[in-house]
């Protein structure tokens, strides 16, 4: 029996055969704690019938029977290795849940792991908490808690304890511990992402962080190719094409998502592997595929393409296909990774002219032909770098040239040619108009 009363009154217990219960009675069947504003009762082996708490105020205090009181557990079959879990205990009446501060003040909770596959010593021996610390979610809620981390394999046994003035309850529970089937970890590389996983072969002993020699630097000189649109301040040399440019463009440092599988999942029939990033914002889940080298027990995700500034919860997921039974999937602990916001590089283009192309023209057509070429088609120069454009000559313009070139090679130009009076735009060649010479 559980009585809260005011301070200063006192309440009794009547059985089924009216025999008065007090905190005075002495027996070997009760037990009884009294404070000043609690009384708790604990009567073993109890007549079966109806029990009434006599003298508490009909509008004040509280009584409450305890008749089927438990103590309950979570705490999983299998660990993993320096995996944090929380351990929480607490009292039940059947399958209700007791939430008495005052009660909860009185116990004593306490853990004791112990290993069972050798002789040693208990390896964890401590007190659980109900104050909202050391693992306690949320203080006097009536669940008794405390983070636990083990960083062995092996077997165990835990064992929690609840002392109280009156009553004590345990419960025993064996586990294993064991290292992670797929494990994650976020690291930066330095170069492009394809390099990372060509050359994770040579890098694995480091973590994919690898060799940013020339085999690198050549990787990514293809990758910036790819992304100029978004890097790095550029100017590329054209001389025959009539632009000049120069280029130089800063190695970039991307986030991945490493994960690692046991030697184990090889023997799977089959097995896939991917990365999911779940916002803690918005709570949405993105799946990243996780790509493998040579060495197929590790493969890596590219973090560079979650939106940020933002956290992300980083998990590795394993679906394993075993030679025998149904399919199985596995997730590994999460980390953190907070995704930076995505700060888009300038380009800045200059396109200056060389006079190459201008004095082929000058001197294999008309001179009003020529002037319409360069008017139409020549790039001016330009420095404007919020445009980030970088020139490209019309490959139509190009072929023109090609051909007029190829004929002042094997002909001699005639002044009537179609080829450079009277056509139009729309009938495939380009018109100087009237007085041209």
């Amino acid at each position: 029996f559980y009585v809260r009363r005011e301070d200063g009154t006192s309440v009794t217990i009547r059985d089924p055969k009216a025999q008065i219960l007090d905190s005075d009675t002495k027996g070997d069947q009760i037990t009884w704690f009294k404070n000043k504003t609690v009384d708790v009762a604990t009567i073993v082996a109890p007549v079966a019938g109806d029990w009434a708490v006599l003298g508490l105020p009909a509008t004040k205090g509280f009584a409450a029977a305890l008749p089927n009181l438990r103590l309950a557990l979570t705490w999983p079959q299998v660990l993993f290795v320096d995996q944090e879990f929380r351990l929480e205990a607490r009292l039940l009446d059947g399958e209700k849940p007791i939430i008495l501060p005052d009660l909860s003040a009185i116990a004593d909770f306490r853990v004791q792991i112990v290993s069972t596959d050798k002789i040693t010593e208990p390896v964890i021996e401590d007190s659980l908490s109900d104050e909202g610390q050391n693992g306690d979610l949320q203080a006097l809620d009536g669940v008794f808690a405390k983070t636990i981390k083990l960083s062995h394999e092996g077997e165990y046994k835990l064992r929690v304890l609840v002392r109280t003035p009156t009553f004590t309850r345990d419960q025993m529970v064996p586990f294993r511990v064991r290292q992670e089937l797929v494990r994650v970890a976020v690291q930066e590389h330095k170069g492009a992402f394809d390099q990372l996983i060509h050359g994770d072969e040579q890098g694995d002993e480091e973590h994919g962080k690898g060799d940013h020699g020339h085999d690198q630097a050549t990787a990514h000189g293809q990758h910036s190719d790819e992304h100029s649109a978004e890097g790095g301040v550029a100017t590329t040399e054209h001389g025959e094409h009539g632009e000049s440019q120069s280029e130089h463009v800063e190695e970039e440092v991307i986030s991945v998502a490493r994960v690692d599988l046991l030697p184990e999942v090889m023997l799977a029939k089959k097995f896939s592997v991917d990365v999911t990033a779940k916002s803690h914002k918005t709570d949405k889940i993105q799946t990243l595929p996780c790509r493998h080298g040579k060495n197929e027990q590790t493969c890596f995700a590219d973090l560079s393409v979650l939106n940020g500034p933002m956290t992300y919860e980083i998990r590795g997921s394993l679906k394993l296909q075993p030679k025998r039974g149904p399919e199985k999937k596995y997730k590994s602990q999460p980390v953190e990774f907070d995704a930076p916001k995505v700060e888009r590089k300038v380009i800045e283009v200059v396109v200056k002219p060389t006079l190459t192309i201008p004095l082929i023209l000058v001197s294999v057509l008309p001179l009003g032909v020529a002037v319409y070429f360069l008017v139409r088609f020549w790039p001016r120069e330009h420095t404007d770098v919020e445009e980030k454009i970088v020139y490209r000559i019309p490959s139509e313009l190009t072929s023109l040239v090609e051909q007029l070139t190829h004929i002042t090679e094997v002909h001699e130009i005639e002044k009537s040619d179609a080829r450079f009076y009277g056509a139009s735009v729309e009938d495939g060649g380009y018109s100087a108009g009237e007085g041209a010479t």
